[in-house]
């Protein structure tokens, strides 16, 4: 149509459209890993109570957990099946996955790999303290909803005043 500023309007709300969709898959994928992680904590632990060593754990948790946590674990497999290191491995999900709590699980397996130790235990007590921090985040957002839905209402009433007395 021969209308340079709608063209350029349309692109930069192209990318941002596709950008926003992205960051909102990023979120749900990670939303996802942090609720799942303590159960797989849970299994790597039982497996190498059952004396499985680290790397089965690894191809047992890839194997028998599904969602992008399994997805994860899978990689680390393959990976590992192919020669790397276990910390080569732990650094290349920690690039991957960029949670905290994934960090310190790979550092974690890591040390356990270099100095030993009673790793169900420690695995054991990481899943708990993850569990008890997601429950602790889910009441910190149930007790402040109304206040953060109340500051929404403010924040949203100043636009729609402006369009109202822009039309009226």
């Amino acid at each position: 149509r021969d209308q340079p500023l709608a063209g350029v309007t349309g692109v930069l709300l192209g990318m941002a459209g596709g950008l926003a969709w992205m960051l909102r898959q990023r979120s749900v994928r990670y939303r996802l890993m942090r609720e799942a992680l303590p159960d797989v904590l849970d299994l790597m632990s039982r497996a190498v109570r059952a004396g499985e060593s680290l790397d089965q754990a690894i191809q047992l948790i890839g194997d028998e957990t599904t969602g992008p946590m399994g997805q994860e674990f899978q990689l680390c497999s393959r990976q590992l099946d192919m020669g790397m290191s276990l910390s080569a491995v732990m650094k290349s999900l920690m690039r991957r996955v960029r949670l905290p709590e994934v960090r310190i699980l790979a550092t974690t397996l890591m040390v356990h790999r270099q100095t030993g130790g009673n790793l169900a235990l420690t695995l054991e007590r990481m899943s708990g303290v993850i569990r008890d921090r997601l429950n602790y985040v889910r009441q910190m957002k149930a007790s402040t909803g109304a206040g953060r839905i109340s500051a929404f209402m403010i924040a949203l009433a100043g636009p729609i005043m402006f369009l109202l007395m822009f039309t009226l």
